[in-house]
Formats: structure tokens, C-alpha cells, sequence
């Protein structure tokens, strides 16, 4: 601690931009992976949504032990994200719309139950694309996270939707 009782670079909010970046890389790495319909794959789509609706949180000031807090608040909770994450404004930047909402519901229930982490014998023989969220729609609801953010932070969103005169981003 300093003189004032900060801890050093109290004053930088760099939790954010952190949660941003890991966000990102976790969406780089499902990108990266060669085939389709996998746990892993889902698994690094959904920690990038969880990051990305949490640095978001973040700069509206909602405590990280709130976000940690599955009980009393988030944990790993997407769809508890991102109905926070709407009520503090998220609405305003992006449109998440029915599709993206069901594959995140379905991903979602995965998610929490570790589902993505361990193997599940039953769902592995009968094939996991017929039970997983669709990734190509994971990976939009991701990529826009992401995007939105870069320009929530950089305060120029609402120029770019002005010039591209859409009104909101949609995913």
C-alpha cells in the first residue's frame, strides 16, 4: 500500500481489459481447433462469452466477488451474465438475438454441470453434435462479444453505429 492506502496501480482498471484479452484468445483457440461438434471446442466458445459479459460487468462497476459468487451471484453462469450484463446497458450496444439466446441456453447447461470438461459415455457414443450448441452460432455470439467490447472501451460504438446505420450490432 501507498501513502493514500491504494495498493499500486489501484487506479488502473486493468481487470477488464485483462478479462477482454483471454476472451479473445480462448475465442482464437475454438477457432483454431480442425473439427467440428466438440466438448473442447464449446468449452473454449462458452469461457469466452463467460469473459467477455464479465469485462463488460467490470466497467459498470460490478464487484469481481459478485462475479465469482455462483450463489450469490454469477460464477459460471452465462445466461446469469448476460441477463446482468443487459441490465446494466449491454442492450444498448447489441442485439443477441433468438437463436444466439437458445444455443447459449443449450451451452449453458453443459457449461455449468462441467459437461464440456468430462466425458460423458452415453452422449459420446450417440455422437455429441446431436447434444451440443451449434459452434458456428457460438462463434458469432463470441466474436461480437468481443467486438463490442474493443468498442464499448474505445467509447466509439455509437460512431460506428451511426455509420453503419443499423442501430445495433446484432449476433
Amino acid at each position: 500500500m501507498n501513502a493514500e492506502g491504494r495498493k499500486p496501480l489501484d487506479f488502473v482498471r486493468l481487470r477488464p481489459l485483462l478479462f477482454h484479452r483471454y476472451a479473445d484468445e480462448f475465442r482464437l483457440a475454438a477457432l483454431d481447433m480442425k473439427s467440428d461438434f466438440t466438448p473442447v471446442q464449446c468449452f473454449l466458445y462458452c469461457r469466452s462469452i463467460e469473459l467477455s459479459l464479465k469485462a463488460f460487468l467490470l466497467t459498470k462497476g460490478v464487484a469481481v466477488s459478485t462475479l465469482r459468487d455462483r450463489k450469490k451471484g454469477i460464477g459460471h453462469d452465462l445466461e446469469a451474465a448476460l441477463r446482468e450484463a443487459e441490465s446494466r446497458g449491454l442492450s444498448d450496444f447489441i442485439d443477441i438475438g433468438g437463436e444466439s439466446r437458445e444455443e447459449l441456453r443449450k451451452a449453458n447447461d453443459y457449461y455449468l454441470a462441467k459437461g464440456l470438461e468430462y466425458a460423458d459415455d452415453e452422449k459420446v457414443m450417440m455422437g455429441y453434435k446431436y447434444f451440443l450448441p451449434d459452434p458456428k452460432v457460438l462463434s458469432k455470439f463470441a466474436l461480437g462479444l468481443v467486438y463490442i467490447f474493443v468498442e464499448f472501451w474505445s467509447g466509439s460504438v455509437q460512431g460506428l453505429v451511426q455509420k453503419s446505420g443499423v442501430g445495433k450490432f446484432e449476433i
